[in-house]
């Protein structure tokens, strides 16, 4: 039997509705988005007691040690996606206790293997961008420090020579022996 502890959908559908009536565009998008983000995090599986020594509910994404384990504890309500899916209050057999704390802890320990992946693949990530810009760097500073060869243009004195507008034979003359001097350099 599953029984839902808040229904993040009901509320959005109440909040739009009110948003609509009184409030405007950015801010219905402001809340729209923060209530999204509550929807996320209340689908997640959720353990949840009440500690004795401050009073105080406590909330966690992590199975406290004296879960199912048989050691006397506060009781343990477990949320998952906004539904109750096990209570300690309830005596279950030895076997359905024991699968129950194996599952929360197997899942406890898949989701810090994951983290750790991830962190393990963002550290390999950046390690490959320090790795790239410092061969880019490299390259760089060897592009620099090599001497440049100069062609036989670059060594040749550059003459700028103003073309008429209309060609004579003068002009053509000037011409033919402009290409010719370009001809002899290459």
């Amino acid at each position: 039997m599953r029984t839902t502890i808040y229904n993040w959908r009901t509320t959005l559908v109440a909040l739009k509705v009110s948003c609509l009536l009184t409030l405007n565009k950015s801010v219905l998008l402001m809340l729209l988005g923060a209530c999204l983000l509550l929807n996320q995090a209340a689908e997640a599986r959720m353990y949840q007691w009440l500690n004795h020594a401050s009073g105080r509910l406590q909330m966690s994404g992590e199975p406290p040690s004296w879960y199912r384990s048989g050691r006397d504890g506060p009781r343990v309500m477990v949320f998952d996606r906004g539904f109750l899916v096990d209570d300690t209050a309830i005596d279950v057999s030895i076997l359905r206790r024991l699968s129950l704390r194996k599952a929360a802890f197997d899942h406890l320990d898949e989701s810090r293997a994951a983290a750790d992946l991830r962190r393990l693949k963002e550290a390999e990530d950046r390690q490959l961008r320090v790795t790239a810009r410092a061969a880019a760097q490299a390259r760089q500073l060897e592009a620099q420090s090599l001497p440049t060869v100069k062609t036989k243009q670059q060594a040749a004195p550059a003459q700028a020579e103003a073309l008429p507008d209309a060609l004579n034979a003068d002009g053509i003359a000037r011409l033919k022996a402009i290409i010719s001097a370009f001809d002899k350099l290459r």
